[in-house]
């Protein structure tokens, strides 16, 4: 709360904070907190890397709040490296002169890469933003204290039972989760997902709305193990989940990775080239999400078909029974899956998505966020 008050998206008002609660409208003005944090540091580091610096050691405490202008601002430049004389003495690269940096937010490389240096950046960012945003304070454990039930999943130990990103061990047993699944993102969330151990508020954040899914494209993106496939931090202010008007500005060229490298200008010429996800789709400003929770699996009158007209994959409504819950809660034939929970299925094959609902839990409602062309 006092966050979103310094950033200047709420007042300290007694009354607001009571309609914040009484509303509902607690978790609206969290999710806005999060885009518009995750916006000012993407800010300072395009600008930065517009500059042809890497910051490489972007953390929480190297993010100040000012309640003035109610801005982020970025500080401790001392592990940074200018890319215009870094050919020269490789800060930042191997050897004794790589500098300090923080192993918990550091990128898996860990010393920027010579042909793709920004991309290092991006991978702070994301943890950065994460520990930011889902730092409510949660149980450490999945007692009932009323009855000391034990709730935990018992399915499988391979991945521990996440409760929050509030403090750096629980962040420390992220990141390895995280690595376990070859730093795939949505491999692991979807794992995560199935056995109960997504931290604490991630449902909340990234499975409430399309906004949400978008943003959990674009953390993906931001965590990819290779540097040559992050997305730069001026290309995700232009994207879905930071500008859904579609009417940002398009990113500043970045400088080259290493001047006298042949390879930096050939890599620059492909990325130019390429076409990526997080750009804005206009077609998403002509449809609508529909949020729904159903009973459980197997689902009731609902059935579920490949969606013939997509290339890349996806799943629609083939018929809803007159009279069920599906019925009752308005969904409509031909009706596209967007998410189950904050799984993103909107470009996968049936099978994948029958292989998730099978593995739900019988006794566990099951929120969907579909997609209809609006009338």
């Amino acid at each position: 709360m006092q966050l979103a008050v310094d950033l200047g998206l709420t007042t300290t008002d007694e009354g607001m904070e009571k309609k914040l609660d009484c509303d509902g409208d607690r978790q609206q003005l969290h999710n806005r907190l999060a885009a518009e944090v995750l916006r000012q540091i993407l800010e300072g580091v395009a600008y930065c890397h517009s500059c042809g610096i890497v910051h490489r050691d972007i953390k929480p405490a190297n993010v100040l709040v000012d309640p003035k202008t109610h801005t982020l601002r970025m500080i401790d430049f001392g592990s940074a490296c200018c890319m215009s004389n870094w050919s020269a003495n490789k800060l930042g690269f191997k050897g004794s002169a790589k500098g300090p940096r923080s192993i918990l937010y550091c990128a898996p490389e860990e010393f920027v890469d010579e042909e793709h240096p920004y991309a290092f950046d991006l991978y702070g960012v994301a943890v950065t933003w994460l520990r930011t945003v889902l730092s409510d304070d949660a149980p450490h454990n999945n007692i009932n204290e009323e009855d000391d039930t034990d709730t935990t999943s018992n399915n499988d130990d391979d991945v521990p039972n996440l409760v929050g990103l509030a403090d750096e061990d629980d962040l420390f047993k992220w990141r390895l989760a995280v690595r376990d699944f070859g730093h795939n993102l949505i491999a692991w969330e979807e794992y995560a997902t199935l056995h109960n151990s997504l931290p604490h508020g991630w449902d909340s954040l990234f499975a409430s709305s399309r906004n949400g899914i978008q943003g959990l494209r674009l953390l993906g993106n931001m965590l990819d193990y290779a540097p040559s496939r992050r997305i730069s931090a001026a290309e995700a202010l232009v994207g879905q989940y930071l500008n859904a008007g579609c009417d940002a500005d398009p990113p500043p060229e970045l400088p080259p990775a290493m001047p006298f490298s042949i390879m930096s200008h050939v890599q620059r010429w492909k990325k130019d080239r390429e076409v990526h996800d997080g750009e804005c789709r206009l077609e998403d400003l002509f449809t609508r999400v529909i949020a729904v929770e159903l009973l459980g699996w197997p689902l009731v009158g609902l059935t579920l078909e490949s969606t013939a007209s997509s290339e890349k994959g996806g799943v629609q409504v083939k018929s809803v029974v007159e009279g069920s819950d599906a019925a009752k809660l308005e969904l409509q034939v031909e009706d596209s899956l967007l998410a189950i929970g904050s799984i993103d299925v909107e470009n996968e094959p049936l099978e994948h998505v029958m292989e998730i609902l099978e593995q739900w839990a019988i006794d566990k409602p099951v929120p969907m966020l579909l997609v209809r062309d609006s009338d």
